[in-house]
């Protein structure tokens, strides 16, 4: 839900961001004027834009000479553009906490009610809670102490602009290990869900220390972690000294190092999430509905050892490799271990308990020490409980799905859970145990399980579509200002680079791999990466000459060669291109790699040299290149090109009644073979199957993607039935 309204002041203020925002920090000043004299506000922001007026017209001053003799203005133009941005913020919010519908919203007025209730006091009931549930503890305790941490997590998420002395109030609390570390978890993250929605420099201050300060690694790094996803949301912002003297420590921190880097790559693999959650649903969910029928005639009571059942039946160890289930398993598997959230979509569905309607319950670590589980029925699942607590997969929030899912399951089950889960952990400990780095991946899934639990928070909660989701825009280190002084290693830049190519962010990507190019500068794989993200951003020429240096260094680079030559051909340069793929033929001409071959036939076609197309040809042909489908597939679309279509098409119906399946290219080249062979109805089908399929099927103008499949005899010899063929094709 947008927050906005009809308010003068805060159309006002709008008005005056956008000022700020195209550089005007006069006539932001004046839109306010102008709103306080048209009776929108009060006094005190009269005070405030006149403060921040005065401050601003001594600084033109001394800047145009009238005030050089003077000592340096006490404020200077970015603390003018962060006093006036606070003030347009306090004025829009004070709008918006009057009449916005949003639960944050709704919240603030909700606590206006309770102004007895501060930062002060609720610390001293907390205390109280606390000391009661640690006497005697009993679902009514727990209940309490459950309510106090709502109270203070509402208004720290809620409260704005903090005061010095609530956030060191909080911060006390925080840091002191005698308070639980759920309550105390929950607390970070309500300092990281308020800056989220409003800037405040004091929360981000107060992360930092806490960075530094907590002696609970799920404390610490938390903070981290909403530090850096805030200052990834505020990544153009100036900030103000206080903070940038304390970014400047942060190396002083032991573990500053490796915990940047970490969290810099578990942050970026939520771009994964959706496109993992989409493989599930789409791919392997339907894979296995489709040996269900398999599944069924197992027998249900027998207890099933899935690895045991396919090492020694070899029928289930063929359905899953001809469905291909094994191969899409053993993916997810992989990008799991690499910190990939696998579980995303699956438990999505299991987000609409009530629990999860109160917004403080999305971030509390999970602990069987909950009211919730205070029950006869959940005392009879404490080993299963237990079990789902140790779960090593799991991130907080789904933990807690799958405890409350697992209540409306027999007896029985929950015991064959149990004992499941509890083996994969105790044998997750043991490998940890021999494991060297086991403190670095403690401290990786720390981080990792936080940041699904506020992508699932983001993405899944009834009411996120009112909040400012902080995953819209991929993180990137990089782009942050305030941190440029903040580098990562060559090995997370890489890392992160190849990561942003894989997902076609090649903006970002780019953007890594010149930051390392300036560490590297004649490392050939960094020269590549360059190269084919330029090429893919559009800008070939500059592509050209990244690939020209990697050329000179590698020599005869398969790689290089081929996407150079690529580029040499887009923009016309075809001699250079030719002798590119002619290098890689020359250097390999029997390694089974038909792509060079295709790209100088590509070449040949569109320059009219037939008989270089044709040459080309024979020569795949003599070095068995033709033998294969895709080989027989080059044939036809070379012979397709020449007079001899009738071939063409012959070989098209052979590769069709072989099972091979042609793509939207492949059906566009036969459908000009049939029209050219006087198949024309036939033609006619063919065309409609490839405007049907990528890439002709997404093109914006159908028509205008029509005519560019179109082969040139046919454009050339019968252009004037074109518009007839046309409409027969995209309109019958």
């Amino acid at each position: 839900m947008k927050k906005e309204s009809t308010h003068p002041l805060y159309i006002a203020a709008r008005e005056a961001r956008e000022e700020i925002n195209r550089g005007s920090v006069a006539r932001a000043i004046e839109v306010l004027r102008r709103a306080v004299a048209a009776g929108s506000a009060g006094r005190l922001v009269l005070e405030n834009i006149e403060r921040i007026a005065a401050g601003y017209e001594s600084l033109q001053e001394y800047w145009l000479g009238r005030g050089a003799g003077e000592d340096v203005p006490k404020v200077d133009y970015d603390g003018v553009l962060m006093q006036l941005t606070d003030l347009v913020v306090r004025l829009e919010r004070s709008v918006l906490s009057q009449e916005a519908p949003t639960l944050y919203f709704n919240t603030v007025r909700y606590l206006r009610t309770k102004s007895e209730d501060n930062f002060a006091t609720l610390h001293a009931s907390l205390d109280h809670a606390v000391a009661e549930d640690t006497a005697s503890p009993s679902r009514r305790t727990r209940m309490r102490l459950e309510d106090v941490s709502r109270d203070l997590f509402l208004r720290l998420w809620t409260g704005h602009p903090l005061s010095a002395g609530a956030v060191d109030e909080v911060t006390l609390i925080i840091l002191d290990s005698r308070y639980p570390v759920t309550v105390r978890c929950q607390l970070v993250s309500a300092m990281t869900l308020g800056l989220i929605e409003y800037y405040d420099e004091n929360r981000l201050l107060k992360l930092l220390d806490i960075y530094f300060g907590a002696d609970e690694e799920c404390v610490s790094l938390r903070a981290l972690t909403g530090f850096m996803l805030a200052m990834h949301k505020y990544r153009e912002r100036n900030h103000g000294k206080a903070l940038l003297e304390k970014i400047d420590l942060l190396s002083l921190n032991s573990n500053w190092d490796a915990d940047k880097d970490m969290v810099f790559e578990q942050l970026i693999r939520t771009v994964d999430t959706d496109s993992i959650t989409k493989k599930m649903k789409e791919d392997l969910v339907p894979g296995l509905m489709k040996i269900k029928p398999f599944l069924d005639g197992i027998n249900a009571d027998m207890e099933i050892d899935a690895e045991a059942l396919l090492e020694d039946n070899p029928e289930w160890e063929k359905i899953m490799q001809e469905s291909g289930l094994k191969d899409r398993i053993m993916e997810l598997s992989e990008l799991q271990e690499q910190g990939s959230d696998v579980f995303m979509g699956t438990f999505s569905s299991l987000k609409n308990f009530p629990f999860f309607n109160n917004i403080e319950n999305w971030f509390v670590p999970f602990t069987t020490a909950r009211s919730e589980f205070d029950t006869p029925l959940y005392e009879q699942m404490r080993p299963l409980l237990e079990a789902v607590a140790q779960a090593p997969v799991l991130c907080d929030s789904d933990k807690y799905s799958m405890a409350l899912a697992i209540s409306g399951i027999s007896e029985a089950q929950r015991s064959m859970i149990a004992d499941r889960m509890t083996a994969e952990s105790a044998q997750m400990a043991e490998i940890q145990k021999s494991d060297l780095g086991a403190e670095q991946k403690n401290r990786k899934d720390i981080v990792n399980k936080y940041i699904q639990d506020l992508y699932r928070f983001y993405n899944l909660f009834n009411r996120a579509a009112e909040m400012p989701n902080p995953f819209e825009v991929p993180f990137n280190l990089l782009n942050i200002k305030a941190l440029k002084g903040v580098e990562p290693s060559e090995e997370t830049l890489s890392l992160v680079g190849d990561f942003y190519m894989r997902h076609h962010l090649y903006a970002d990507a780019l953007a890594v791999f010149t930051r390392l190019e300036q560490r590297k500068p004649l490392a050939v794989d960094v020269l590549q990466k360059m190269g084919h993200c330029l090429h893919r951003l559009g800008e070939t020429a500059r592509a050209i000459e990244y690939l020209d240096k990697a050329d000179i260094i590698s020599g005869d680079d398969r790689w290089t060669l081929r996407n150079l030559g690529a580029c040499l051909a887009e923009v016309g340069e075809t001699e250079r291109a030719i002798e590119c793929y002619n290098r890689i033929l020359d250097a390999a001409d029997r390694d089974g790699d038909i792509r060079p071959y295709r790209a100088l036939i590509d070449i040949y076609i569109k320059s009219g040299d037939r008989k270089g197309m044709r040459n080309t040809l024979e020569r795949a042909r003599l070095n068995g290149m033709l033998d294969s489908a895709s080989g027989r597939l080059l044939e036809a679309r070379s012979l397709s090109c020449t007079t001899e279509f009738l071939t063409a098409l012959d070989i098209y119906r052979r590769l069709t009644y072989d099972g091979v399946r042609l793509t939207a290219f492949d059906l566009s080249a036969r459908g000009c073979c049939e029209w050219l062979a006087g198949f024309r109805e036939d033609a006619i089908e063919t065309w409609q199957a490839a405007m049907n399929m990528a890439p002709f099927k997404e093109a914006t103008d159908r028509k205008e993607a029509f005519l560019k499949m179109m082969h040139p005899l046919i454009l050339n010899e019968f252009w004037s039935a074109m518009p007839v063929i046309t409409d027969l094709v995209l309109n019958k």
